[in-house]
């Protein structure tokens, strides 16, 4: 394996974490909504010590059976909309700017760099007069 295919395999790698890690929160999501809070039939409280303070969970089940296909009737097409659109977010192919968005982006920079070099010339004369 050459330094350059070990280098891309890496860089893949890396792209990759956010990915996981947001699909790892929407997993979470899934299990607390509906396994947790619609499906579970059971409530309890506990209590937990954490740094010398007392902690008060509770964990909330919903009783009511329409209720529950209320919630679930919502959260599902949710899920699927975030889903579709975070598919197509990933795995859409980059595009170039066209050279009408790259010609403002250079001005903006050019622009930003002149006011910044104007910034910095107006406090270095400030000093200056400061100091006679």
């Amino acid at each position: 394996m050459s330094l350059r295919s070990s280098r891309t395999c890496c860089f893949e790698t890396l792209k990759s974490i956010p990915v996981i890690f947001i699909l790892a929160i929407v997993a979470w999501s899934y299990y607390a909504y509906v396994v947790q809070m619609c499906i579970c039939k059971f409530r309890f409280f506990y209590f937990r010590k954490i740094f010398n303070l007392l902690f008060f969970f509770l964990l909330v089940t919903i009783d009511n059976v329409p209720k529950k296909v209320i919630y679930l009737l919502i959260y599902h097409p949710l899920l699927f909309l975030f889903l579709s659109s975070y598919y197509r977010t990933i795995f859409q192919t980059l595009a170039a700017p066209t050279s009408e968005v790259n010609q403002i982006l250079e001005f903006n920079l050019i622009s930003f760099f002149g006011f910044s070099f104007m910034l910095v010339k107006q406090k270095e004369n400030v000093l200056q007069q400061l100091r006679h």
